[in-house]
């Protein structure tokens, strides 16, 4: 994985830098190789490119139906869900982020709420 990618994956699942320091010693000494990038190049990335530190997420675990559809839809499973702390200072830097990539009459998509199945 790029550094980008990893610094993406650890700031979505809410995984902390020591225990991502651990995965990847483990998988060296496992595997002879890991798939994630360094950290000095992680945190590098996390301060230049991601407008958004670990910090501005609660990650809470709710009782959410996995499946829509077949025999086990009614199952409920207790899973991860991230929920910005700040919403409109997350707003603010996403648009930040993201205007130099906008033209004049395009508009910047925001979802406030989201379904991901």
């Amino acid at each position: 994985m790029s550094p980008l990618e990893t610094a993406s994956v650890t700031a979505g699942m809410g995984i902390p830098d020591n225990a991502a320091i651990k995965l990847r010693t483990a998988m060296n000494k496992a595997k002879g190789w890991n798939m994630l990038a360094s950290h000095k190049k992680v945190k590098q990335i996390r301060e230049t490119k991601l407008p958004f530190e670990k910090d501005a997420w609660s990650f809470q675990e709710h009782m959410l139906y996995r499946n829509k559809q077949g025999q086990n839809k009614k199952t409920q499973k207790k899973t991860q869900v991230a929920i910005v702390k700040d919403l409109k200072s997350y707003i603010q830097t996403h648009a930040m982020c993201e205007k130099d990539q906008l033209g004049d009459g395009d508009i910047l998509p925001v979802v406030i709420d989201g379904d991901a199945g």
